[in-house]
């Protein structure tokens, strides 16, 4: 073999397990790293706790960290991200209750400027309200409040 067909051998495996090791790397990236993205993304006021699985594919309990600075857990979710949405410019995945079956999932697409629910059931203690608006929280609300839509679009 010639000096120059080495060279190429060489270039050429490397770069290929250089792709290799990238796609593994992506498609076993950890549950974990979504939970500081939510933590930086809502500004320290959404924690993800018991994070599980993978980026793609996984679980955790979302926990608001309320103005009097008190933990609020919610449900434990599952997801599954749909990774060929991506190629459009999307992001799809599905969402559930840890008490509900897979077949019952929210789907969820996000792409810019909008937000597409699908089939939403959402569960959530009432005094997150009181978080979402100062007015009110002093009603000091207390007990569940049940969403559920079949399409929800936000713009």
């Amino acid at each position: 073999m010639k000096v120059n067909q080495v060279k190429l051998l060489s270039k050429t495996t490397l770069l290929l397990f250089t792709f290799v090791a990238l796609t593994t790397l992506i498609v076993t990236a950890p549950a974990t790293l979504l939970s500081g993205w939510a933590t930086q993304a809502s500004r320290g006021r959404l924690l993800l706790t018991n994070v599980g699985g993978t980026l793609w594919q996984g679980s955790a309990t979302p926990v608001l960290l309320q103005k009097n600075n008190a933990l609020l857990p919610l449900q434990p979710m599952h997801w599954e991200i749909h990774p060929w949405s991506l190629f459009s410019g999307q992001l799809s995945l599905s969402l559930w209750r840890d008490d509900l079956p897979k077949t019952s999932a929210m789907r969820a697409v996000l792409s810019p400027g909008q937000i597409e629910l699908h089939d939403l059931n959402l569960t959530i203690p009432a005094a997150v309200l009181g978080e979402i608006s100062p007015m009110l929280r002093p009603a000091q609300l207390q007990g569940k409040i049940q969403i559920t839509s079949k399409h929800l679009q936000l713009t």
